[in-house]
């Protein structure tokens, strides 16, 4: 399996838990916040996949549009937000078709005074802002008395082995 391979294999699997996130949410949901300085969950959605749309765009193209980034002036419903999720991979996936392995250690230019970094380390770090925003949605989810789905691969509704180990354990 070739590197680009394994960050495509991550970028469905983790993208599909987040769907499954969705899934379990209504469009009233969305506004749900913790606190007034926090995202609400359906911005941490967009957020996800606005600033995919961005960082690919800009890393592989060469188009820094932050406007991109920002959040739509309305609130999207649920499968708005799932549309937004879904075209933004298959805009990720179609650009990931267009590099070679080699590519993958070519430097990002951000501009002056900012640290240059790879395109691979980029790429990975997308994984990782999603994995970071996917564990906030988890919680958001928690303390909205919802349970979340697990969090590394997609499972059927309601399969839950760390709580089922958790459970024979006798809790923690």
């Amino acid at each position: 399996m070739s590197e680009l391979d394994d960050l495509r294999e991550h970028l469905e699997r983790y993208r599909a838990v987040t769907l499954q996130a969705l899934d379990v949410v209504t469009d009233q949901d969305l506004g749900w916040r913790p606190g007034p300085d926090h995202f609400n969950l359906g911005q941490q959605f967009i957020h996800i996949a606005k600033s995919e749309d961005f960082q690919v765009q800009a890393y592989l193209h060469g188009d820094w549009d932050y406007e991109r980034a920002r959040f739509p002036e309305r609130d999207l419903g649920v499968e708005e937000v799932r549309a937004l999720l879904n075209e933004t991979r298959e805009r990720t996936l179609e650009a990931l078709g267009e590099l070679d392995e080699a590519g993958l250690g070519e430097p990002v230019d951000q501009g002056e005074g900012k640290p240059i970094q790879t395109l691979r380390w980029w790429l990975w770090l997308l994984v990782e802002h999603e994995v970071h925003h996917k564990a906030q949605i988890a919680v958001y989810l928690r303390q909205m008395g919802k349970t979340p789905p697990y969090f590394a691969v997609p499972l059927e509704e309601g399969a839950r082995p760390d709580a089922e180990i958790q459970e024979e354990m006798g809790g923690f």
